[in-house]
């Protein structure tokens, strides 16, 4: 399925788990200048109900699965030691 078929439709792709160490942050895609370490620390106190109600968003690429959404959430999880984290998986 194409990137614009799966958004025009109602249905987000369907979320998997995937290990945060193949997630490539790329600062160019960041909609903000920075990590805001109040948002991350907010997010660390309930980033299990986070997750479950709006997973991070990656494009799975030819170089690997490329962040597009949910750098805050990320950062998070990274702080708390997670090895794993519920994404949104495209094709890109």
């Amino acid at each position: 399925m194409s990137v614009e078929a799966s958004q025009s439709s109602s249905m987000p792709p369907k979320c998997e788990v995937v290990s945060i160490a193949d997630i490539i942050v790329d600062k160019d895609f960041m909609m903000r200048d920075a990590i805001d370490k109040k948002t991350v620390e907010a997010y660390k106190e309930n980033l299990v109900a986070i997750i479950e109600s709006s997973p991070i968003v990656v494009f799975e690429t030819p170089n690997g699965l490329m962040l597009v959404d949910g750098f805050h959430r990320l950062a998070a999880a990274r702080q708390l030691n997670w090895e794993q984290i519920t994404v949104q998986k495209y094709q890109g």
